[in-house]
C-alpha cells in the first residue's frame, strides 16, 4: 500500500490490531506491513527506508531459569517456556524500570 508519509504508514499499522511494524519508504511512498510476533520482526538497512515498531508492552516478570546461554534464540525459548518473550531495552524508561523490576524481585 502507499502512504504520503512515514506518519501515515505508522498510523495505518497503528490502528489494525494485527500489525506490529511497517517499513515506509521514502523513494517510493510504499508502506509495508508485518503481522508476525515483536520478538520474530528483523529489520535489514536498506537505504531511504524508514522501520516503525508497534509493541504493546506486557507486565514484565523474570523468569526462574538460569543459562550460559545468552543467545537471542535461546533467550525466547526460555521466556516462552514460561509465556513471555524477552524484553528488548530500548529506551531509558525501559532500562529504569528493567532495573526496579530486578530491584524488587530479582536476587
Amino acid at each position: 500500500m502507499t502512504a504520503s508519509a512515514a506518519c501515515e504508514c505508522k498510523a495505518k499499522c497503528f490502528v489494525l490490531p494485527k500489525c506490529s511494524a511497517a517499513s515506509y519508504d521514502i523513494t517510493t511512498s510504499v508502506c509495508s506491513m508485518t503481522y508476525d510476533a515483536p520478538c520474530n520482526v528483523t529489520t535489514t538497512f536498506a537505504p531511504g527506508v524508514i522501520s516503525l515498531f508497534k509493541f504493546v508492552i506486557q507486565e514484565a516478570f523474570i523468569t526462574k531459569g538460569k543459562t550460559f546461554n545468552g543467545s537471542p534464540d535461546n533467550l525466547k525459548k526460555m521466556c516462552g517456556a514460561e509465556g513471555g518473550v524477552p524484553l528488548i531495552i530500548n529506551t531509558k524508561q525501559l532500562l529504569r524500570e528493567a532495573r526496579q523490576l530486578v530491584a524488587d524481585h530479582g536476587k
